[in-house]
């Protein structure tokens, strides 16, 4: 009879001190509510291994091969081979290719 009160009394401690530390408040969001990061393309699209196209810092562009390219006044610029990067009105470039080239966040592009 002892024993079934002194474990009857046990469970019923034990019981009230994991509840309190069972539920604990997290500010962690679950993983399908958390905020996604904007993306710099209002397609969504952004290249997996990109080439920069990085502003030389007189009005035109360093292409990833170290050459240069001059922009235009629509948003794009022009190929060393004469070629026209075309601003897309986003803030992006389309290529001859037909490539998206969108802004990176230092004012150039990422290229696939």
């Amino acid at each position: 009879m002892r024993v079934g009160l002194v474990l009857l009394a046990a469970l019923s401690v034990s019981a009230c001190t994991t509840a309190s530390t069972r539920y604990q408040s997290s500010n962690v969001l679950p993983m399908w509510l958390q905020p996604e990061a904007p993306s710099p393309h209002p397609s969504g699209m952004q290249p997996r291994n990109p080439k920069r196209v990085v502003p030389d810092g007189f009005g035109g562009y360093v292409l990833p091969d170290g050459t240069r390219a001059a922009s235009d006044n629509a948003g794009g610029f022009w190929l060393p081979n004469g070629a026209r990067a075309q601003g897309d009105g986003f803030g992006g470039v389309r290529l001859p290719n037909g490539n998206l080239c969108t802004t990176s966040p230092n004012g150039g592009f990422d290229c696939p």
